[in-house]
């Protein structure tokens, strides 16, 4: 399990060895960026990471499955859970 956790306002804040791993950007590079860095150029024009972060505030979480993006460009497959804590 690789855990990333953002502000409401979508901004990583903290970043773990497993999602390095996966994703090749440092804490240092990633921390303070928007999660919607990790979306295909696809899911970007169709506005889902606005709508994911939208629904897990309304509904208290959001999950789906597709592709996201690694730091050099290739995809890798996602399963992907947002849960809103207050």
């Amino acid at each position: 399990m690789r855990s990333i956790f953002w502000m409401p306002q979508g901004c990583v804040v903290t970043w773990n060895p497993g999602a390095q791993k996966l994703k090749q950007y440092s804490a240092e590079e990633i921390v303070g960026q928007h999660f919607s860095r990790f979306y295909t150029p696809e899911a970007l024009a169709e506005d889902r990471p606005r709508r994911a972060l939208e629904t897990a505030r309304s509904a208290g979480h959001y999950e789906e499955q597709g592709w996201r993006v690694r730091k050099d460009g290739t995809r890798f497959w996602a399963d992907v859970l947002m849960t809103g804590i207050s």
